[in-house]
């Protein structure tokens, strides 16, 4: 309970430093920029693990799609939207590269699909 607080505080307190300008804009570069840093962490490995085991288990291809989907909207809105002077290059990236990412692993799931099938009909889950 008393890590929740302290984590609720450091948060109003990060926002309240950013509703007031008191923090520098190239911190808030940096702060999005690490965003993008995430998101290859946290597809990267699952593209590898797909890769070396020729198969994306039980991937959902409606997740990844509507996550997709939703990427390629930011992409657009963020091109029409959003002024050069107010980041927008850092939130392109952003976005390209989850969209990217996300389009990767729906081609996997698409890819290895014929191969699912054929190890289930193996252990006799289809007929």
């Amino acid at each position: 309970m008393r890590s929740a607080l302290l984590v609720l505080l450091l948060e109003l307190l990060t926002f309240a430093a950013f509703c007031t300008g008191a923090l520098p804009t190239s911190v808030h570069k940096a702060l999005l920029s690490s965003q993008i840093l995430l998101n290859i962490s946290s597809r990267v490995p699952q593209i590898l693990m797909n890769y070396r085991n020729k198969s994306t288990g039980a991937l959902s291809f409606l997740t990844f799609f509507l996550a997709f989907g939703g990427g390629v909207a930011r992409v657009m809105t963020t091109a029409i939207n959003v002024p050069w002077e107010k980041g927008k290059a850092v939130f392109l990236t952003q976005f390209i590269v989850a969209a990217t990412l996300n389009l990767i692993v729906i081609s996997q799931i698409l890819y290895y699909a014929p191969r699912r099938r054929q190890v289930a009909k193996k252990d006799g889950k289809i007929q």
